[in-house]
C-alpha cells in the first residue's frame, strides 16, 4: 500500500509547485493502493485515514485546476463523506469541512450552478467563512436580487480585510454612499492617505446613478495623480462609451491600449466601440491580441463574438452572414461558461440572436443581461426585441422605466422616444424625445441618428441630409458619411452620394456598403444601367427603421 507519510510529502511537493498532472496521476496510484474494503480493512496504523483523506484533497484539487470541474466536485464530496467518520483526523487546512465546501462551490460555479453554488456556501456557518467565502455569497446574492443579505456579507468581507476594494465596490453597488461606506469601515477612519479612495468611490457611484460625465471627471482627475492606473483609464473610457460619445471613447480606449496593452478589463467594451465604428480590421486584430493574451477570461471571446457580428453584418451573402452569426454566438456562449455573471456575454448573445430573427431567444438573453445589470444596453436589447415582435406596448413599458432609472441620459431619453414611434401616431412624441435628448447632449448621436431615421420615414430627405452634416463636427466617421451618401442616392444627388461614400472610404477601406453604394453612385454619375437584381437607389436599407441597436 502507497499510503505513507513520505509518499504524501511528494504529492504535497508537486502541488506545490503546480505539477498538477503528477499529483493526479501519483494520487490515482496511491488511493487505489487501498484495494476492496477500504483503508480500516487495509492498515490498523492510526497515520493512514489522515494521508487519504489529505491525498483525496489533493487529487481533487488538481482535477480543479486541470479543469475537469465534474470529477474535483464529487472528490471533494467523497472527502466530505470520509470526513463524517473521521472528525479526529489531522490534515492540512486546505482539507477542513469549510474548506471544501468552498471547493465544491467553485466547482459549481465553473459548470454555472450559481444556485447550487450559494446553497453549499450557505452550509458554512458564517462565523466559519473566510473573506473569499464572504465575497462569493455576496455576489451570488446580489445576482438574486438580495441586497440586503448581499451588503451584509461584503460588510463581513470588509471587517477581516478592510481594504478588499470589490467589495467595497459592491456596497456602492448595492446603494451606499462612499462616505458613509468609509466611515464604517473598521480601521479606515481618519487615513489621510485614502483621499485617493473615496474619490475612486464617488467616480463609481456616480456611474452607478448613471451620472457619467461626473464619473469620467472624477476618474479623469484621479488619473493625473495615477498617471500609469489601468483601471482609471479603462473605467473612464467604458463611461465615455455609456454616454454614446464615440469618438472620445474610441480615443480614450486607444490611450488605455497603449499604456498596458495586456490588459484584458473591459476590452469587450472597446470591441463594441471598434464594431460600432466599423472597425472590421482594427476588431479583427484586437480579437487576436486579447486570445493570445489569455482564453480563461470573457473579453477575448466577446470581442471575436463582435468581430463575427460585423461579418455578419456587413456581408452581402445571406448564408454567410448566419454563419457569421452562429461562429459569433458559439464565442458568446463559450464566454457565458467561463463567466454566467457578466452582463455584456448575455447581451452579445441577444445581438446575435436578433441579427438571425431569434427573438424570443434573443429576448431571454437580453432579460439575463437585464436581471445582471440595469444597463441601457441591456434595455436597449429588449426593447429592440419587442418592438420586432410587434409587442409594442411592452416595449414602451420598458423604455419608460429605463427613463425612470436615467431620468438625464439623452440615450435613453432617446430610447424612449424610439419605442414611442413604434406606437400609432407616436412620431410627433418620438420628435419631441429625440429634440429633449439632443437638448440634454448637443453630441448625441444616438438621438441624432434616431431623428435621421425620422425625417426618413417621413420622407424628408434634404432635413435628413442638414441634419447629420451639421453634426460632422461631433461626429466624422465612416458611418455618418455613408449614411448621408445613402440619404443622397434617394434624393438622386448622385455626384454629392459619391463623394460622401468615397470620404468614408477613406476611413474605412473595409466598409462594404459603402463600397456598394460607391459603386451604385458612379454607375448613376456614368449613366450605365444596374447590373440585374440591383434593388434601385437604397443601399443602407438596415438603418432605415427607426430602432436599431
Amino acid at each position: 500500500m502507497l499510503l505513507t507519510a513520505m509518499f504524501e510529502r511528494q504529492v504535497e511537493l508537486l502541488q506545490n509547485h503546480g505539477l498538477h498532472t503528477s499529483v493526479k496521476l501519483l494520487a490515482e496510484f496511491m488511493l487505489s493502493s487501498v484495494g476492496p474494503g477500504g483503508v480500516k480493512a487495509r492498515s490498523m496504523d492510526p497515520t493512514v485515514p489522515a494521508i487519504h483523506l489529505q491525498v483525496s484533497v489533493d487529487y481533487a484539487d488538481a482535477l480543479y485546476e486541470m479543469e475537469e470541474y465534474r470529477r474535483a466536485e464529487h472528490q471533494y464530496r467523497d472527502v466530505l463523506r470520509q470526513r463524517q467518520t473521521q472528525h479526529r483526523v489531522k490534515t492540512r487546512d486546505n482539507a477542513t469541512p469549510t474548506a471544501i465546501r468552498f471547493k465544491i462551490a467553485k466547482c459549481l460555479m465553473k459548470v454555472g450552478e450559481q444556485q447550487q453554488a450559494l446553497r453549499e456556501l450557505q452550509l458554512v456557518p458564517v462565523e466559519q467563512r473566510t473573506p473569499a467565502m464572504h465575497m462569493l455569497v455576496a455576489k451570488l446574492l446580489e445576482q438574486t436580487g438580495s441586497a440586503q443579505m448581499a451588503s451584509a456579507s461584503y460588510q463581513q468581507a470588509l471587517r477581516e480585510c478592510p481594504l478588499a476594494l470589490e467589495a467595497l465596490l459592491g456596497l456602492v453597488r448595492l446603494g451606499m454612499s462612499p462616505e458613509k461606506l468609509l466611515a464604517s469601515v473598521s480601521g479606515l477612519q481618519g487615513t489621510g492617505e485614502l483621499r485617493w479612495l473615496r474619490q475612486w468611490l464617488d467616480g463609481h457611484a456616480f456611474a452607478h446613478k448613471h451620472n457619467y460625465a461626473r464619473a469620467v471627471e472624477v476618474h479623469t482627475s484621479l488619473s493625473s495623480q495615477f498617471t500609469s492606473n489601468a483601471e482609471l483609464l479603462i473605467s473612464a473610457a467604458a463611461w465615455q462609451w455609456k454616454q454614446g460619445y464615440l469618438p472620445a471613447a474610441k480615443q480614450a480606449f486607444e490611450k488605455a491600449r497603449a499604456a498596458d496593452p495586456l490588459n484584458l478589463d473591459k476590452m469587450e467594451v472597446f470591441a463594441h466601440v471598434l464594431l460600432a465604428n466599423g472597425r472590421l480590421q482594427d476588431l479583427n486584430k484586437l480579437a487576436s491580441q486579447l486570445l493570445d493574451v489569455g482564453r480563461n477570461r470573457v473579453e477575448p471571446w466577446l470581442a471575436a463574438a463582435r468581430y463575427q457580428q460585423l461579418l455578419c453584418e456587413n456581408s452581402d451573402d445571406g448564408d454567410q452572414g448566419l454563419e457569421h452569426a452562429r461562429r459569433g454566438l458559439a464565442f458568446a456562449d463559450r464566454a457565458i461558461a467561463l463567466d454566467s455573471f457578466h452582463s455584456e456575454s448575455f447581451m452579445v448573445k441577444g445581438t446575435l440572436l436578433l441579427a438571425v430573427d431569434q427573438l424570443d431567444d434573443a429576448a431571454a438573453s437580453f432579460r439575463k443581461a437585464y436581471n445582471l445589470e440595469r444597463s441601457f444596453a441591456a434595455y436597449q436589447g429588449l426593447v429592440s426585441c419587442y418592438s420586432a415582435c410587434n409587442r409594442v406596448k411592452e416595449a414602451l413599458m420598458l423604455a419608460k422605466e429605463a427613463h425612470q432609472q436615467m431620468p438625464s441620459n439623452p440615450r435613453v431619453i432617446t430610447l424612449l422616444g424610439q419605442a414611442c414611434a413604434q406606437c400609432t401616431g407616436g412620431n410627433a412624441k418620438a420628435r419631441k424625445a429625440f429634440s429633449n435628448a439632443l437638448a440634454h447632449n448637443p453630441k448625441c448621436m444616438d438621438a441624432v441618428f434616431a431623428l435621421v431615421a425620422l425625417e426618413m420615414a417621413e420622407k424628408n430627405y434634404a432635413a435628413a441630409v442638414d441634419l447629420l452634416e451639421r453634426h460632422l463636427h461631433d461626429s466624422r466617421t465612416d458611418y455618418v458619411y455613408r449614411r448621408i451618401g445613402d440619404i443622397c442616392m434617394m434624393m438622386k444627388d448622385y455626384e454629392k452620394a459619391l463623394q460622401n461614400y468615397s470620404t468614408a472610404l477613406s476611413f474605412n477601406p473595409d466598409y462594404k456598403v459603402a463600397k456598394r453604394g460607391a459603386a451604385m453612385a458612379m454607375r448613376r454619375v456614368d449613366g450605365l444601367p444596374d447590373p440585374e437584381g440591383d434593388e434601385g437607389d437604397e443601399v443602407g436599407g438596415e438603418d432605415a427603421s427607426i430602432l436599431s441597436i
